[in-house]
């Protein structure tokens, strides 16, 4: 016989407030339509006016609660001996076991064990959402995982591109020297770094001497102990490792330096070489250095910059260390454009003035002396004359 429950108030039915959406409840007339049968007696579940309601945990498609709704005293009957809803609809939550046991077993004879493990809904809710979030994680660290594996892949194809690569180009070598006496004008070794920087003369002359006259000079003050650009083994080819090109441009001259150091010395020496023109002035450290006089460096050739009065940009990038000379590509042909310079400014600069070498003695001439000097009195004893390559 099922108890009496017209007489009892629907809080007094519930461990739920009144308003909490679960528990003994009395479908509205609207809902009635909706209430879905009583999986036992296949019938609207109610008892004198009352359902048992229930929210399922898993929530409509867009958030909304999904509620089941059960005959009171069939469900207490099955699930004083089950911990799940019937036809698989759910766990039975611990207050929704509780109000049917206070209800139908007040005296609360006969309890099994696993009522009192029964878990609230929001910890189901909680249990699922760490699964998720854990889930998630794991996915996140698979595909982490699977970013890095195709990293390292890549950069194994890489390394294996570079090594098939390096294996199917030519060596780096340099060509032979042919016969004896022969010696080899610019990089010594195909390791070597290309050190580069550019200067302009004023000049009408015919400057087919000027580059054996720089590298002469240049070799000679390099040579000299005093200086020191802190490298302690000596190198006694500075004049080989040099190469200039000198372009006319409209009663100026272009010239270019290009010198290929070994890797460990180059980054020093241009560092060296940027300090000692910014504190001593172009045009005195190349009177020292190079025996030119009353040279400019006028714009930039690392940004095609032309205009007068052409700063560099900035002191330090005078002279630029371009790496291994074997990885650059093909030298561009030197322009012959003139830099924009006011008139004024072009009158008011002295012509060329080169460091000439005679028997060992230095000596100054002016570009229209040092275009008549035989090759011999332009370029001094030390270069030799030897054949170069």
């Amino acid at each position: 016989m099922l108890p009496d429950v017209s007489g009892l108030r629907l809080g007094q039915l519930s461990l739920h407030d009144v308003d909490d959406t679960m528990g003994f409840y009395a479908p509205s007339d609207a809902e009635w339509a909706t209430v879905n049968d009583d999986p036992f007696t296949l019938e609207k579940p109610v008892a004198t006016n009352l359902s048992f309601r229930v929210r399922l945990l898993d929530d409509g498609p867009n958030g909304e609660p999904r509620y089941k709704f059960f005959s009171p005293w069939h469900l207490w009957e099955w699930v004083k001996e089950h911990q799940e809803l019937p036809t698989r609809e759910g766990p039975i939550y611990y207050t929704d076991w509780w109000a049917l046991c206070d209800v139908y077993n007040p005296d609360h004879h006969d309890i099994p064990f696993w009522a009192h493990t029964l878990k609230l809904r929001s910890e189901y809710v909680a249990e699922r959402a760490a699964r998720a979030q854990a889930a998630q994680e794991q996915q996140a660290a698979r595909e982490r995982e699977r970013a890095a594996q195709e990293q390292r892949a890549a950069r194994e194809r890489e390394r294996a591109a570079r090594a098939q690569e390096r294996r199917e180009r030519p060596a780096r070598r340099l060509p032979r020297l042919g016969r004896p006496g022969q010696v080899r004008l610019g990089p010594q070794r195909a390791t070597d770094h290309l050190v580069e920087w550019e200067f302009w003369v004023k000049s009408d002359a015919d400057p087919r001497y000027l580059p054996e006259s720089i590298r002469q000079n240049f070799k000679t003050y390099m040579d000299d102990p005093t200086i020191s650009y802190g490298n302690e083994t000596p190198i006694t080819d500075w004049h080989l490792r040099l190469k200039v090109t000198v372009t006319p441009a409209d009663r100026m001259k272009r010239v270019r330096c290009q010198l290929y150091l070994p890797a460990t010395r180059a980054e020093g020496f241009t560092s060296w070489m940027n300090f000692r023109l910014e504190h001593a002035g172009v045009s005195e450290f190349f009177w020292q250095m190079l025996g030119v006089r009353e040279a400019k460096q006028l714009g930039t050739y690392l940004d095609a910059s032309t205009v007068w009065p052409g700063p560099w940009v900035g002191a330090a990038t005078r002279v630029r260390n371009r790496g291994a000379y074997w990885d650059l590509p093909p030298d561009e042909a030197v322009g012959d454009t003139r830099p924009d310079m006011p008139t004024a400014e072009f009158d008011a600069w002295q012509p060329l003035r080169v460091r000439t070498w005679t028997c060992g003695r230095a000596r100054e001439a002016d570009e229209n002396e040092f275009a008549r000097l035989r090759p011999i009195d332009a370029a001094g004893e030390v270069l030799g004359w030897a054949e170069v390559v």
